[in-house]
């Protein structure tokens, strides 16, 4: 199992293409700094990764200082990210 980690809020299309076909169920995917916009841009390609098994998290700092809440995925802590990143075989950072 991996946990990418994502912060951007777009990737030219290779590399989304590459990011997102690669997941499986059971991975995770962190959004964070300004990946969290994609909460706002790309709900739709999200709520797929969910009903795909891929855990969805966003770092609760970032969702603050963008001025941002969710209804799907877990708004996590930085201690919380801390006990992911021992959760996972592999981080992934994008």
């Amino acid at each position: 199992m991996k946990l990418y980690q994502i912060n951007k809020s777009m990737y030219p299309q290779s590399v989304e293409q590459d990011w997102q076909l690669s997941l499986v169920s059971g991975d995770a995917v962190l959004l964070m700094e300004v990946g969290v916009l994609r909460a706002l841009t790309q709900q739709s390609m999200l709520t797929q990764l969910i009903e795909k098994g891929v855990n969805l998290y966003f770092r609760e700092h970032d969702l603050t200082a963008n001025g941002l809440s969710v209804s799907f995925g877990e708004a996590i802590s930085d201690p919380h990210w801390v006990d992911l990143t021992t959760q996972y075989d592999k981080i992934v950072s994008w």
